[in-house]
């Protein structure tokens, strides 16, 4: 929280307060089939934020990697190496499909 504090010292309120955020989310739902991925725009901040919907997009997970997501979500025993695949072949779906 400091950080924060720390960026409103540095710019001012008026600036917080005025400038326009764009915020892109992921998440993938427990059925892991795919990501979904919504960028919003914010004006203001705390209760007089003003938020809208810019885009959305779903993406369906190719199925070698929908199912090694699921056997690690199951704890499907695997070897660090075959984590850390996994993790970079998870990572470089995020970013080909939030290019």
């Amino acid at each position: 929280m400091t950080a924060v504090n720390d960026l409103r010292n540095d710019v001012g309120d008026d600036v917080v307060q005025d400038e326009e955020r764009l915020v892109l989310g992921t998440m993938t739902g427990t059925s892991i089939d795919g990501l979904d991925a919504a960028l919003i725009s914010v004006h203001g901040r705390g209760l007089a934020a003003r938020v809208a919907l810019v885009a959305h997009e779903a993406f369906s997970f190719p199925a070698p990697l929908a199912n090694a997501l699921r056997a690690a979500a199951e704890q499907i025993p695997m070897t660090s190496g075959a984590f850390a695949t996994l993790q970079r072949d998870f990572g470089v779906f995020h970013a080909e499909c939030l290019q």
